[in-house]
């Protein structure tokens, strides 16, 4: 029976058996057949499981006790299968440090109860990778198996295909279900398993805070993003990065972790029943409302395009229509990072996800100021994942992904559930050269719509981002044209501040009086400069307030237009306009703390601040003490008010390495 407090069911109660493990392929050896292995039936154990771990593909009456464990779980190799059974290796030393509010509301979890020691939760040894939830598969009771493990995918980086890549340092936990989604919690940082290649396996505490925070941020602005639970310090670990640096584990989540590398490996592979299988798990646990054709109001293509390239709507099958989901979600979530400035710094086909979420992160940043040619990761040196490449860099990702599932969408929705095709998958027929090439150019076909429907997405998605950003609530067919593009142009040569300056105009007055003149749009171009401020790298003082002013009046004649009042725009754009931004500077200072005191005293109190201010980036000046807090004003006041007095270009659009 499960225990509730006030109706609160704990964690331990709320855990659910993988869907992975009980859906998808194990990950044996490749080149190796695994030896036999059994399960230890306790729920609950330290890490020393001996030699016993799980395979479903064997009796689980076999047991092979002179089996190294070790070998199997951390032993980097060449694996078959969508993933491999693994555990966190085990550390001197864990220190708890903090957990996102906003993370354990979403997961319906009770900080105060799951840290009462007197409830057994162990909620700080679940999240630091100390203790794993397991158990056993039982035809008896009709439960599934639930075991740690990690993913196997393959993956093209800086455009080059690499091979077999997995999760190097990341260990999936278990399903937890927050009362309407199941979201998988994983360790990142939590040591070697099957896929670590020449890697540690380890996370060093500077990268770990930069994707603790960094994750809360973007979900708190609405930009589309697997999610930090908790973050643990490993003071007595070690890596060896650019010098000797200390580690620490990220506990993470979200409803999905496949990317497009799952489905890279499996058609390296020529793995189709293997394709098949993993995009039937997509579609029935995360896209079930995807159906076949049939009928023009169930598909989400755009019958123009479909007419355009001779495909029939009763043709579109389940599989098309996957791939559209996928491309559409990566269209949205690449507009409104370019909208917010946040740039990832390493978008390959490994780390581009299936939900169109923003994940892994490494060498990023909130951008600072405007420069298309910027990116964050100074190791690219072509700037391929730079702000202006980045969203064809993602579709480039999204053709490798059409590409990889040729054998799928390359069949018409009839052909697809024939007896034929099932044939085919498991390579119990060959077609001809002729069938084969019709193939092709179907899915050529479906490809070059979801083309068009990635742009016609992702413009859609940036435009009206725009438009909220800057208080407009009419759509009007010109507005990027005549807007938003000489906005950014404005912006670029100005170097004001990017995200400052959305937020400065969301508290600016256009209509208070009646005076359309000259003297009216430089007042208010000046408003928009930092205090002090005299003039750019490039440019005058009175030269930027003269590029200010000519787009102010711009925009203000787009406000007639729509009979704009202020009170209205000024609500509506304070929604979408933070407060805070976590500049690269700013994660710079934190990082720097916490390694001064060890993680210790002030420091705890800092990331604390972070916290909130990274959870509540919108807070309002009228209302920033009840979500910031009271503590630490000074720290509250540099973060967001310093460039806007002092600009100090050594610290603005700082890069990153990918040393993680």
């Amino acid at each position: 029976m499960e225990k509730t407090i006030n109706k609160y069911i704990p964690l331990l109660d709320r855990i659910k058996s993988s869907k992975i493990i009980n859906s998808l392929t194990f990950d044996h050896d490749f080149f190796v057949p695994s030896p036999p292995f059994h399960l230890i039936p306790e729920e609950l154990k330290l890490n020393n499981f001996g030699s016993k771990v799980p395979n479903p593909t064997i009796n689980s009456d076999s047991i092979n006790t002179n089996f190294n464990n070790e070998l199997f779980l951390h032993r980097p190799r060449n694996l078959a299968g969508c993933f491999s059974y693994s555990l966190p290796e085990v550390r001197k030393d864990y220190k708890y440090l903090i957990s996102s509010k906003n993370a354990l509301n979403d997961l319906n979890l009770n900080l105060d109860y799951e840290l009462n020691k007197d409830e057994n939760t162990f909620f700080k040894e679940i999240v630091s990778g100390q203790k794993v939830f397991f158990k056993h598969s039982d035809s008896k009771t009709n439960s599934n198996e639930n075991f740690p493990y990690s993913l196997n995918y393959a993956g093209y980086q800086f455009g080059t295909f690499a091979g077999q890549l997995g999760d190097g340092r990341v260990v999936n936990l278990f399903d937890l279900n927050n009362g309407k989604n199941d979201y998988i919690l994983q360790l990142k940082g939590s040591g070697k398993t099957p896929f670590s290649r020449f890697a540690d396996g380890k996370a060093v505490l500077r990268s770990s805070i930069r994707e603790f925070f960094i994750s809360e941020y973007l979900n708190a602005i609405g930009i589309p993003s697997t999610r930090a639970l908790s973050l643990t310090y490993l003071p007595k670990t070690y890596a060896q990065r650019i010098g000797a640096e200390k580690c620490a584990v990220v506990t993470r989540f979200a409803e999905s972790w496949l990317r497009v590398g799952n489905f890279d490996l499996l058609n390296w592979r020529s793995d189709r029943k293997g394709l098949l299988n993993l995009s039937n798990f997509i579609i029935e646990n995360h896209f079930p409302y995807l159906v076949d054709g049939e009928k023009e109001s169930k598909s989400n293509f755009n019958k123009e395009y479909l007419d355009k390239y001779s495909i029939k709507i009763k043709d579109v099958s389940k599989y098309d229509e996957m791939y559209l989901e996928i491309v559409k979600r990566n269209a949205k979530t690449t507009a409104l990072s370019q909208v917010y400035g946040y740039l990832n710094g390493v978008l390959n086909t490994d780390n581009t996800s299936i939900l169109g979420l923003a994940m892994d992160f490494g060498p990023f940043a909130m951008m600072d100021k405007f420069n298309p040619d910027f990116s964050p990761n100074h190791d690219d040196v072509n700037l391929r994942y730079g702000y202006n490449e980045t969203p064809s860099t993602i579709w480039w990702n999204l053709t490798k992904l059409g590409e990889d599932l040729i054998d799928l969408i390359g069949f018409d929705r009839e052909m697809v559930i024939s007896q034929e095709f099932v044939d085919k998958i498991e390579e119990k027929i060959d077609f001809n050269e002729e069938k084969h090439l019709n193939i092709i150019k179907r899915a050529s076909k479906v490809i070059n719509i979801c083309e068009e429907e990635y742009q016609d997405c992702f413009m859609e998605t940036y435009t009206q981002a725009f438009r909220d950003r800057l208080g407009l609530l009419k759509a009007m067919e010109e507005d990027e044209k005549k807007v938003i593009s000489p906005m950014l142009t404005m912006l670029l040569k100005t170097e004001l501040n990017y995200n400052r300056f959305f937020y400065n105009l969301s508290y600016l007055n256009f209509f208070s009086n009646n005076n359309d003149g000259e003297n009216k749009f430089n007042e208010l171009a000046k408003s928009l400069l930092p205090n002090g401020f005299e003039h750019s790298k490039d440019m005058s003082k009175e030269g930027i307030i003269k590029l200010i002013s000519e787009w102010l009046k711009v925009f203000y004649e787009r406000l007639k237009l729509e009979n704009s009042i202020d009170g209205d725009r000024l609500r509506a754009s304070q929604k979408y306009n933070p407060a805070f931004v976590p500049s690269n500077w700013i994660f710079e200072e934190v990082i720097s703390k916490c390694k001064e005191d060890n993680c210790e005293g002030e420091s705890l109190e800092w990331l604390e601040k972070f916290s909130l201010m990274c959870c509540n980036p919108f807070s309002r000046r009228d209302s920033r003490t009840d979500q910031w807090g009271n503590g630490f004003k000074e720290l509250e006041d540099r973060w967001c008010w310093d460039q806007e007095r002092n600009i100090d270009y050594s610290k603005l659009q700082l890069q990153c390495s990918c040393s993680s």
